[in-house]
């Protein structure tokens, strides 16, 4: 006899995170610091995000992507490598087995080879303490395209694929050319663009200038290859419920 039970999954994921950014303005220093804090740190930690950035006329807007390559390069130079249970303060640890470093190079050969350019990164980090080679630096590629391994598989090593948009629309689109929907992010000053992409990203969980994925009042579904069912909420617990229809006539 078999038994059918109830799973609720948790599978695969690749964020991608949309900065959107305003042609006629410069960007921000707090703006600035929340990206380097939430994507270069935590992201770049976690997994591996796909970052696209928008601005308006060409000129201006290649002047804004290059500052914000920089910017996000400096601050992910900056990340601290180490062993965390000697150093509970760094901000990256070892790769979890030689598998995953192997992955995560495959991924930044294969960019790079495709036109990707190299922003810092791409290599074991230099000194005793890392003898074991599966430290690695955080790395930042830019001018990525959707047939890179970086912009479309999971890396789960640190890093992260940057790749322009010209319009909402088109950050929607490349947003959801990946088969994964668990969580996405999007850096915005306009409520318009907002309430676009939130709509329009095919994502279980859309953040809104913050990172906060998962709340215990919140459901956490995974769409597409994501998962299957959600955790967390009281919507949670319809996971695990079966709905009895009871009809009676006196």
């Amino acid at each position: 006899m078999k038994r059918i039970a109830c799973a609720v999954v948790a599978a695969a994921l690749l964020a991608p995170a949309t900065v959107a950014a305003q042609a006629e303005m410069e960007i921000p220093p707090e703006f600035m610091e929340v990206i380097q804090k939430d994507v270069a740190t935590l992201r770049m930690d976690v997994m591996q995000s796909t970052i696209q950035l928008k601005a308006g006329e060409a000129a201006t807007f290649w002047a804004i992507y290059e500052e914000y390559l920089a910017a996000l390069a400096e601050a992910s130079q900056k990340l601290s490598i180490g062993n965390g249970l000697e150093n509970p303060a760094v901000d990256l640890g070892p790769m979890l087995n030689q598998a995953g470093i192997d992955k995560a190079t495959s991924h930044i050969e294969d960019a790079l080879e495709k036109g990707a350019r190299l922003l810092c990164g791409g290599k074991h980090p230099e000194g005793p303490e890392y003898q074991t080679k599966l430290y690695y630096q955080p790395t930042a590629l830019a001018d990525c395209t959707l047939d890179m391994l970086v912009m479309r598989d999971e890396t789960f090593g640190p890093v992260v694929g940057i790749a322009p948009f010209q319009d909402v629309e088109d950050a929607i689109r490349l947003a959801n050319s990946t088969d994964f929907g668990l969580v996405s992010y999007a850096y915005t000053s306009s409520l318009a663009n907002a309430r676009a992409l939130s709509r329009g990203i095919k994502s279980g969980t859309v953040c809104i200038n913050n990172i906060v994925g998962s709340t215990l009042e919140a459901p956490y579904p995974g769409w597409k290859h994501s998962g299957m069912g959600l955790e967390l909420s009281r919507h949670a617990l319809d996971e695990y419920l079966l709905v009895k229809h009871v009809r009676i006539e006196i």
